[in-house]
């Protein structure tokens, strides 16, 4: 096994880094990126002889350090970032009362893009058409505003 191992671990660490590169774009959780990258110079050192063991053993001391110390902050660069689209961008937009808010009805207000949504006012006040009012919380798909 060790003399088959030593005249093709080049081509099996390589086929581990394709496998794992593989895992990797099909679950895009930034896992198994850390273990194809630490296996890519396992090509180049399995090359100088070293006993599988040693090799197994740097290769886990390589995919140790790069999640250790490089994981959260790939995380966080490109996964961190979060952005508001439909309805959480919505909180804080100043809106236009469409159909009055009654105190036991709901309203109609219009976003800035020109959308119609459903409205009541978080203390259940009235709000007359052509007010203004902004975007408090969201309920489902009826706004929370509050009168400017």
């Amino acid at each position: 096994m060790n003399e088959f191992f030593a005249d093709y671990s080049s081509w099996i660490w390589l086929g581990i880094m394709l496998i794992l590169i593989l895992i990797e774009a099909g679950t895009l959780a930034l896992t198994t990126i850390w273990a194809a990258l630490a296996a890519f110079p396992m090509i180049f050192i399995s090359r100088t002889g070293l006993a599988l063991q040693w090799q197994v053993l740097i290769f886990t001391g390589i995919t140790l350090v790069l999640v250790i110390f490089t994981r959260s902050f790939v995380v966080k660069k490109f996964l961190g970032k979060k952005i508001e689209t439909n309805v959480n961008a919505l909180e804080g937009q100043t809106v236009l009362v469409v159909k009055p808010i009654l105190k036991f009805q709901k309203g109609e207000v219009k976003v800035a893009d020109g959308v119609i949504w459903s409205a009541k006012t978080a203390d259940g006040s009235e709000v007359l058409e052509a007010s203004e009012c902004k975007v408090v919380s969201i309920e489902g798909n009826t706004l929370i505003v509050q009168k400017i």
